[in-house]
């Protein structure tokens, strides 16, 4: 005789929707976001980088080995825009550093809105050196 189990049902039904729905996110993840939607490529990208930097970080005139890749228009789990993959090393608040870490920048028509640190997203991305961020010095 068969029981009845709340919890295998629960879990079937999840495991169904995600099955169901992987082709969907798979499609959605290949397009591109349309450019009226984030606003044209941010040319000056950098200099908007930058400026987000020297207001949010601890210490940005701490900043060392900077690299940082061209923007590319994608979706991450916190929406669509232009993503810019960057690394570099800068010191906590206690002074010490913290080692080369690799963090993503969202840019929506123009606007900086947030830095994401830690993400995969930039494992093979291509970098170019950025010696104009470090040390606080302009963009």
């Amino acid at each position: 005789m068969k029981t009845f189990s709340f919890r295998t049902t629960i879990g079937t039904c999840i495991m169904k929707w995600i099955i169901g729905m992987l082709p969907v996110l798979i499609l959605t993840g290949c397009s591109a976001p349309r450019v009226e939607d984030i606003g044209p490529y941010p040319a000056h990208y950098k200099e908007l980088i930058h400026e987000y930097i020297q207001e949010a970080y601890f210490d940005p005139y701490s900043i060392r080995s900077a690299r940082i890749s061209s923007p590319r228009r994608g979706y991450m789990i916190f929406g669509q825009g232009w993503y810019v993959c960057t690394q570099f090393n800068t010191k906590n608040r206690m002074g010490g550093y913290t080692g080369l870490k690799d963090t993503v920048f969202r840019i929506r028509h123009g606007v900086v809105l947030g830095a994401f640190p830690g993400l995969v997203a930039c494992e093979n991305e291509h970098y170019d050196p950025w010696p104009e961020l470090e040390g606080g010095s302009g963009a």
